[in-house]
């Protein structure tokens, strides 16, 4: 290791790009079905301002939801259902039996709870008085 440099910084897109792309052929090579996919919902105004939207990575049969936002004014009006259903049954068609996702205890844990997700594990941070709660429901 004597002829290696060790450099801690902020990552840019391009070292994040080899390092994904690196763990993604060893991944694959591990198990042959390895594949990502991923999606996302969007809903605009009629002016086509995002109202509400969500992002999802499918592997292995599994839909991880990692994003998902609706406009403040929005809130508790159906919209966020919608985004749900809508990225839910976009997940089923792309063979996700499984959904997962990770929510902040300051976030949205009852909305997800009346749509159907469990409690699986959460994990709280050192500082702040927060936790990070993680979800799942089967498709």
């Amino acid at each position: 290791m004597d002829d290696l440099s060790l450099e801690i910084s902020a990552p840019g897109t391009a070292e994040l790009g080899v390092l994904f792309e690196r763990l993604g052929v060893f991944n694959r090579a591990a198990v042959p079905e390895w594949g990502k996919q991923t999606l996302s919902v969007t809903l605009r105004d009629p002016g086509g301002a995002l109202v509400a939207g969500g992002y999802a990575e499918l592997l292995l049969g599994l839909a991880e939801f990692r994003a998902v936002w609706v406009e403040e004014a929005r809130r508790r009006t159906g919209v966020g259902r919608s985004v749900m259903g809508a990225l839910e049954a976009a997940a089923r068609e792309r063979g996700a039996e499984r959904a997962f996702l990770y929510t902040y205890s300051f976030q949205a844990r009852g909305f997800y709870e009346t749509l159907g997700y469990r409690l699986l594990a959460s994990l709280p941070f050192p500082r702040g008085g927060v936790e990070r709660l993680y979800f799942v429901r089967d498709l």
